[in-house]
């Protein structure tokens, strides 16, 4: 009776150990290829269109909800490839200046990305997320992009005046 408990047991505790099946076969997704990111945002809807120039980083552009974002391929070698991390980044252009005071607001009420006033008045989000080492299992990144879908919307209706955060 005993070897047949230990025989039960012993890949428990390895999964245990471990993880799951499930966990250890996941996709796990960096940034230092950038269509396997740019693959990931056109199945999400994002309908991406590359906007690579010449000597820098990759990058690519999608519309979130009517408005431009840019997803900016950052920490990379001298080459400009194996990035390490990734930004999400919108600007508005709006006909005033956006008062800092209003921007403080937005930072103080919401986590995951910051907004700021750019040096031509005009307010910004950004979004970081850190994919070094061995990144992060692809539905980290379907999460971060649907965060980011989330906080544009929310920033757009703040930016209009429509959203009082």
């Amino acid at each position: 009776m005993r070897s047949l408990v230990t025989r039960l047991s012993l890949p428990l505790l390895l999964a245990a150990m471990v993880g799951s099946p499930a966990a250890v076969a996941q996709t796990w997704v960096d940034a230092k290829n950038p269509k396997t990111l740019f693959a990931l945002a056109k199945a999400e809807g994002f309908a991406p269109e590359i906007i690579n120039k010449k000597g820098e980083a990759p990058s690519f552009r999608m519309s979130v909800n009517g408005t431009n974002s840019l997803v900016l391929f950052m920490d990379c070698d001298d080459a400009k490839t194996n990035c390490k991390t990734i930004q999400f980044y919108a600007g508005y252009s709006i006909s005033d200046v956006f008062e800092t005071d209003r921007i403080n607001q937005w930072n103080r009420k919401k986590r995951f990305a910051r907004a700021y006033v750019d040096d031509s008045g005009d307010p910004v989000i950004e979004m970081d997320v850190d994919l070094d080492f061995n990144g992060l299992p692809r539905e980290n990144i379907v999460e971060s992009f649907a965060i980011w879908k989330s906080l544009v919307s929310s920033f757009g209706k703040f930016v209009n005046g429509e959203e009082a955060e």
